[in-house]
């Protein structure tokens, strides 16, 4: 299975990979959220999208839009990880709202 990850800024990228990459994937690759490729994306059989510490998706949209394509017209499964999934969920008209508290 290749698995691309787009990068999205999270300090855990290299834990990321390293579970790819222990549950036997050896073929994963990086990009960075700005810089998809569509050859990448139509070399991969699964795309993970990482979390950030960054501008939430709810009120930067714009910031994410590459990706938020991405999830609305590829034909490959899609994880998104904390904000990855923020991107996965506003692709598909989900109200995203700031929180005045974290959650955890």
């Amino acid at each position: 299975m290749k698995i691309l990850i787009i990068d999205n800024g999270t300090r855990f990228l290299p834990k990321l990979v390293g579970f790819a990459k222990n549950s036997g994937h050896n073929d994963v690759k990086i990009a960075k959220r700005n810089l998809i490729l569509n050859q990448d994306v139509a070399n991969s059989d699964l795309i993970i999208l990482s979390g950030s510490p960054s501008n939430p998706v709810a009120l930067h949209p714009d910031a994410y839009q590459d990706e938020i394509e991405l999830v609305r017209k590829t034909d490959k499964p899609v994880l998104g990880i904390c904000m990855g999934f923020e991107i996965i969920a506003y692709a598909y008209g989900s109200d995203l709202e700031r929180l005045e508290n974290e959650e955890s």
